[in-house]
């Protein structure tokens, strides 16, 4: 008999274990995916990572941005390739020495005092040219500098507000970024701003400013000064300046921003149009 309780007691022990995860195959495309238990989407990984290329949508008197998953229930999310979803799955990532795959490129992070950022600028999205505005089209758009993807590929993308977001108006939405993480809020800004104690420079990269505003980049943000595409359709000032969009919006033709300028240390907090096309960096949620 005592084999028998053994193995009874193993059985008991492991079955647990195999569903304490939920794993959900998806297609390049959209999906109807659904979990076995409630847990929120910050709780999913996938293999490949970063295939995820859509926020969670549900259904209710119409389609709905979700952040939690109701066991039993079925949602929309798109995937960029074949693979799969894992759900209360460990993690290894540690941020500052582990990176993120997203579209196709790795972005390295940095831990800045509570909050753990992308190092580089977003750089997801097709290509549109600059006198063109950003549509509401299922398909990512971006900026180019002087519509150059070598200039993408240096400095990242420039985006309009609404298409950061996925037009959505939800501070801290996930928007253009991966799975797990979003565009900052103007008070997730205000954060990283008091962490550096208002010192621009150790925001920005070293050789990314003059005199005055050298970069130090003694927090490892590693800002470039990757200039803007204007409401006017003109690209202005890549070398000089940086500007930063966060989710927060401030009226129904601007959000707030945080830039750096090429020439001081000062961080500065202001409003800007919608149209214009900045830079996005995604923290982690």
């Amino acid at each position: 008999m005592k084999p028998l309780f053994t193995f009874f007691v193993l059985f008991i022990i492991v079955i647990p274990l195999l569903h304490a995860q939920d794993t959900m195959n998806v297609r390049a495309g959209w999906n109807i995916v659904g979990a076995r238990s409630t847990r929120t989407i910050s709780e999913f990984i996938s293999e490949p990572p970063g295939i995820i290329i859509s926020n969670y949508f549900g259904y209710s008197s119409g389609y709905t941005e979700e952040v939690t998953l109701i066991g039993g229930k079925g949602y929309w999310v798109k995937a960029s390739a074949d693979g799969i979803i894992i759900g209360g799955a460990t993690s290894d990532f540690v941020c500052g020495t582990s990176s993120v795959e997203y579209g196709g490129i790795n972005y390295n992070t940095a831990q800045i005092g509570t909050q753990c950022w992308f190092k580089e600028n977003l750089n997801v999205g097709t290509m549109i040219y600059g006198i063109i505005n950003q549509t509401n089209n299922s398909i990512i758009e971006k900026y180019c500098y002087n519509d150059s993807m070598e200039n993408c590929n240096t400095y990242g993308g420039l985006y309009q507000w609404n298409e950061a977001m996925q037009y959505s108006t939800s501070a801290g939405v996930q928007g253009i970024c991966p799975t797990g993480w979003h565009i900052p809020t103007d008070a997730e800004l205000q954060t990283l701003n008091a962490t550096v104690n208002n010192n621009g420079n150790a925001l920005k990269a070293i050789g990314q400013g003059t005199g005055g505003g050298a970069g130090t980049n003694a927090s490892g943000f590693s800002a470039l000064l990757s200039g803007s595409r204007t409401s006017d359709d003109i690209f202005y000032n890549i070398g000089y300046f940086t500007f930063f969009r966060s989710s927060t919006e401030y009226d129904a033709t601007g959000a707030n921003i945080l830039y750096l300028y090429y020439y001081d240390s000062n961080i500065t907090f202001d409003t800007s149009g919608k149209e214009s096309g900045f830079s996005v960096r995604c923290i982690q949620d």
